[in-house]
């Protein structure tokens, strides 16, 4: 039984050796889908010590600091063969996060100066990127990547003057760069494992029934590792 344990896991181990020798002058451009898991740290003072936002009576929303949190990552692209690949990507990370009412909050009538709120919040993420692997040819890739998206960060407890709780969140650019490691079992199949570094620049407040245009602009920076699966489709053999 031994013997025969050790025969099967050669003969996988040679297995993929072979498949991923297989024609090593001849790269394959392919579509691939990856599946994998983030996490999302916003960096201190990343949202440049903003408290709220507010339009007169027509809303007011806080600016909440979220901790770092977990979520999950998806990305379709095309590779062209030699390294180079073009990626349509969506995130989103779970945060737990609070709020301090500011001095000259009082008079919205909602909270009293200090008094701090606990949520729930998500950062979220559509994008696209340019990948390019440094050694499109080797077992392990370190590759640099970037790109931009529609990016923004939402709550469950927003505030809407006078005195009612509303769903809310901001909205904009995020621009991405980063770098990474892609480890390879097969041509077919790959693990990678990156850090992104995200510059959101969120213009736009929205809430249960209304939005608008927010100035000054609330610049989030935050830093995204995370790790995927890959399976590739080559497009010729």
């Amino acid at each position: 039984m031994k013997t025969c344990a050790v025969s099967l896991t050669l003969l996988f181990a040679f297995h993929i050796n072979c498949l991923y020798a297989e024609e090593p002058g001849k790269n394959l451009s392919s579509v691939f889908l990856g599946v994998g898991a983030s996490y999302s740290a916003v960096l201190a003072g990343g949202f440049d010590g903003m408290e709220y936002y507010s339009s007169g009576d027509d809303f007011l929303l806080p600016v909440y600091n979220p901790e770092p949190g977990f979520g999950w990552e998806i990305e379709v692209g095309y590779d062209n063969g030699q390294g180079l690949s073009f990626a349509l990507g969506a995130s989103q990370t779970y945060h737990q996060a609070r709020w301090q009412a500011a001095n000259d909050f009082e008079e919205t009538g909602i909270l009293t100066p200090g008094e701090k709120v606990d949520t729930r919040t998500s950062s979220s993420i559509f994008y696209t990127d340019i990948k390019q692997n440094l050694l499109p040819t080797s077992r392990f890739q370190p590759y640099w990547r970037a790109g931009v998206g529609f990016a923004g960060t939402s709550s469950e407890e927003g505030y809407l003057a006078p005195n009612k709780e509303v769903d809310g969140g901001f909205g904009g650019v995020s621009l991405r760069a980063g770098f990474g490691l892609e480890a390879f079992i097969s041509p077919q199949f790959s693990f990678l494992a990156e850090g992104v570094y995200q510059f959101g620049m969120y213009n736009s407040a929205e809430w249960d029934s209304g939005s608008a245009s927010i100035e000054p602009w609330l610049f989030v920076h935050e830093v995204k590792p995370g790790v995927r699966a890959v399976y590739r489709y080559p497009l010729s053999f």
